[in-house]
């Protein structure tokens, strides 16, 4: 029987690959199998994964696609072959510790999800990201708002194949930022999640990254809110989750006004603040009544707010970004002195 299924897209990798790679094949869990998937790669990607299909014929499986259907569409054919009792899915410039899959696996127990802390790897320098999954192993509604507002990315953790077929979770293909959908969908329908002890992934922030290399998907991001809300919609799911849903589609709206404000232009685009603001007040215009919307952070709240009253406003909150981080750091003493 295999337990889990490591499926890796791979577009372009030939520097990355063998060290992904071998790391798979490395992993002391020998009821594996490694999917890599080659979206229609330029380079020599197809060439080295023949190469590991050849040396690892028991471990290893290859699709070859013709049409770059982007990252989140070359996994979900990885999906459609799998026959892992769970799914791990593993970038192709990332690596993995060689007790990884072992490690989540046996902490899984049967669980929808397992995950675990990883690194952040930039060239060497190792960032420690920890998770806090909260208490137990059933995912009760309060978990899930905290597990939705953080705890990783999906390439963290562990998804037994079962909850995934059984409700179709599959990434959005042909767009980026994907993995966000991914995760809130699966925490959502999850069950049960447990956090495995240690550290096991590494997340490389490579400068080849598809979406840091090129500029010209930026703005993919903002459609990612409207896509969950409404597919929560059309799966009939929304009203008695409608809690959580709005949690995380204002949570994401309010990054995404940050971002555009602060973080990668030069020149904030009015047109995609004011994009944002329409779609807030046309798809969740009573996000304040949400009863987790105190939990988000206060500085994107004050964004939120400034963006909605008029997207100059939004822009010149930039310019004021360190005093509005200080006044949040001040409020939060002054809560904290009343407590």
């Amino acid at each position: 029987m295999i337990k889990v299924s490591i499926i890796v897209p791979v577009h372009n990798s030939e520097k990355y690959l063998h060290k992904c790679v071998d790391s798979l094949t490395a992993q002391t869990l020998e009821e594996i199998e490694i999917i890599l998937v080659d979206d229609a790669s330029a380079d020599a990607s197809r060439e080295l994964m023949a190469d590991y299909a050849d040396r690892y014929p028991k471990k290893i499986r290859c699709l070859y696609l013709d049409e770059n259907i982007r990252q989140g569409g070359a996994r979900n054919r990885g999906m459609d072959i799998a026959r892992g009792e769970y799914i791990a899915f593993v970038d192709s410039d990332d690596f993995a510790e060689p007790d990884m899959c072992r490690t989540l696996y046996e902490a899984a127990a049967g669980a929808d999800m397992c995950g675990a802390d990883y690194w952040i790897d930039r060239d060497g320098a190792l960032e420690d990201v920890r998770l806090n999954y909260g208490e137990g192993k059933e995912m009760t509604p309060e978990k899930k708002a905290a597990f939705l507002s953080g705890c990783g990315y999906f390439w963290s953790r562990i998804y037994r194949r079962d909850l995934l077929e059984k409700y179709h979770l599959r990434f959005p293909e042909n767009v980026y930022y994907e993995d966000a959908w991914f995760n809130f969908m699966t925490a959502l329908y999850a069950q049960s999640c447990v956090k495995a002890a240690g550290q096991y992934y590494h997340y490389y922030q490579s400068p080849d990254s598809t979406v840091r290399k090129n500029g010209t998907h930026q703005y993919e991001r903002i459609a990612i809110p409207s896509l969950i809300i409404g597919d929560c919609r059309a799966r009939g799911i929304y009203i008695i989750n409608k809690d959580l849903v709005d949690y995380k589609y204002i949570n994401m709206q309010m990054s995404n006004i940050r971002y555009i404000c602060l973080e990668r232009f030069d020149k904030p685009d009015k047109s995609q603040l004011r994009r944002i603001a329409d779609a807030i007040r046309a798809e969740c215009p009573d996000f304040s009544k949400c009863k987790y919307y105190k939990n988000a952070d206060w500085v994107l709240r004050v964004y939120l707010r400034l963006n909605l009253l008029s997207p100059t406003l939004a822009v010149w909150g930039r310019k004021l970004d360190s005093l509005i981080q200080l006044a949040a750091i001040m409020r939060k003493k002054l809560r904290g002195r009343k407590v």
